[in-house]
């Protein structure tokens, strides 16, 4: 009922954009517009290896969310089959790239340490001067009671 008796023509299918996203992102979606008088159904793989199986279709869009892939490029092939065997296939290249971080690298006189950040970079020369921390409290330790013996002398 409703479906021609011949059929040669094959489905409508539109051409998506390849993605690229970065790794751990969300909501990375291939949309297909698709359409025929005679739909039946559609397989997606990727690279080769079954996705979805065999899903009935009518007129409209299918969409598949590639989410939490690793780096890398995948390629997602749909085949729509109409009622009468008649198909048509399109390719969405999907490349996930890595994070790029970039580091903060900090200088002492002897040695340097990276510290890795998301985004900015603080360097401090290794001519800096650098007062080690007892120096610090030695210098502290003669300036404050010498201070406070000369106050007592004026009173």
């Amino acid at each position: 009922l409703g479906q021609e008796s011949t059929d040669l023509t094959p489905p409508d299918l539109d051409n998506p954009a390849d993605i690229t996203y970065i790794e751990g992102t969300n909501d990375n979606i291939i949309t297909w517009t698709l359409g025929d008088k005679n739909p039946h159904v559609y397989n997606i793989t990727r690279d080769g290896a079954i996705f979805v199986s065999d899903t009935s279709w009518i007129n409209g869009s299918v969409s598949i969310n590639v989410d939490g892939l690793t780096t890398g490029n995948y390629i997602f092939t749909i085949t729509v089959f109409d009622r009468f065997g008649n198909l048509r296939q399109d390719d969405v290249l999907v490349s996930v790239i890595a994070i790029q971080t970039e580091s903060t690298t900090i200088h002492t006189q002897t040695e340097s340490t990276t510290i890795p950040t998301q985004t900015e970079s603080i360097a401090i020369p290794a001519s800096a001067p650098v007062l080690p921390i007892n120096i610090i409290w030695m210098l502290l330790g003669i300036v404050v009671p010498v201070t406070i013996l000369r106050s007592k002398q004026k009173i």
